[in-house]
């Protein structure tokens, strides 16, 4: 018998850029198998519905179910709020991103973001984690340590001769 993984498990280069540009935003790949496997799961707020909805059609060929909407009451200000998510397919062909972006569970900016960042990963970071602020690009990576930062101020510079500044 032939698995999933061999016959719809396989990543297109565009799709496995586009999935390092989610990693690099909001996305976030869970291992929670002893079997070296992982899935993505992109999860987004209702208005950036038409987004997921989007990132969804770039990858359902690796998906089971369809968006799903998800609503819950934040308990910080008793508001009810309402999101989309979706997953992809628990398989191996993720695993190599996983080792790549997690460090004991914690995601982590590859080591290799010099050489592996192209165009359309970075246009993908930018749409999720970007926005524009008095003509600046900022990019959301709060959740990265200061050296990480440093590394990919440098990136920046070198790549693509863009001088990055501290907010």
């Amino acid at each position: 018998m032939i698995s999933w993984e061999d016959n719809f498990g396989k990543l297109s280069k565009n799709q496995e850029e586009f999935i390092v540009g989610c990693l690099l935003g909001d996305g976030r790949l869970e291992s929670r198998s002893f079997a070296n496997t992982a899935r993505l799961r992109i999860h987004h707020s209702d208005s950036q519905r038409d987004y997921l909805f989007w990132k969804f059609e770039k990858l359902k060929n690796l998906t089971k179910t369809i968006s799903r909407r998800h609503e819950y009451t934040d308990k910080r200000y008793n508001k009810k709020v309402v999101s989309w998510y979706f997953h992809t397919k628990t398989f191996r062909s993720l695993t190599k991103l996983y080792k790549m972006f997690y460090k004991n569970g914690k995601k982590i900016v590859p080591v290799n973001l010099e050489k592996i960042l192209t165009p359309y990963i970075l246009a993908v970071w930018i749409m999720d984690d970007g926005c524009l602020n008095k003509g600046a690009l900022i990019l959301n990576t709060q959740s990265f340590s200061m050296g990480e930062h440093r590394y990919m101020q440098s990136i920046f510079n070198k790549k693509y001769g863009v001088k990055v500044g501290d907010t």
